[in-house]
């Protein structure tokens, strides 16, 4: 017998007193009761025989959330290697924008619209980048929700062909 601890177990012993204390947006909290759920009697099931053996075996069903390591994480990898594909052969920038953690309080009750003004402007600053540098640059349709920091995230296609060895930049 493994000593595995499972994800639902977690969920399921942390998340009352967790909630209570951090209030969960509604959509956080629906994705782990699916997570706590998944492959649980409370999500059905059905049976399976053994072609070998004959044995009879309980399989439940998954909540096939993309947030979900068992069920989610081989189709978010499908998804990775299709999104691959769509890359130019040229390097690539990582840039993020993040928010003082000050403000966390702030994007938590005020998601949709703080998230829209950090898009806005951080579109804002790259696209006026673009312009002064020739750099071209793609939005990620993302963003990163953390407790320790909120931010957006986008990839920046290199059109230049210069051989600079540059990494990062620091903001000024």
């Amino acid at each position: 017998m493994s000593n595995k601890t499972e994800l639902s177990t977690v969920i399921r012993n942390f998340l009352t007193s967790f909630n209570s204390q951090n209030k969960l947006p509604t959509h956080k909290l629906r994705v782990l009761d699916a997570l706590q759920k998944c492959r649980t009697e409370y999500m059905g099931g059905h049976i399976q025989a053994c072609e070998d053996c004959g044995k009879i075996h309980t399989a439940f069903n998954s909540c096939r959330n993309r947030h979900c390591p068992k069920c989610g994480a081989i189709d978010k990898e499908k998804w990775i290697i299709n999104r691959e594909a769509d890359l130019l052969p040229v390097r690539y920038f990582h840039v993020i924008f993040t928010v003082p953690d000050k403000l966390n309080g702030l994007f938590m009750h005020n998601q949709w619209q703080m998230y829209n003004l950090l898009f806005t402007v951080a579109w804002d600053v790259l696209h006026d980048f673009g312009k002064t540098n020739k750099a071209v640059g793609r939005r990620k349709t993302r963003s990163n929700i953390h407790t320790s920091h909120m931010g957006t995230e986008y990839e920046l296609p290199s059109s230049s062909s210069s051989d600079c060895s540059c990494r990062s930049f620091n903001a000024q």
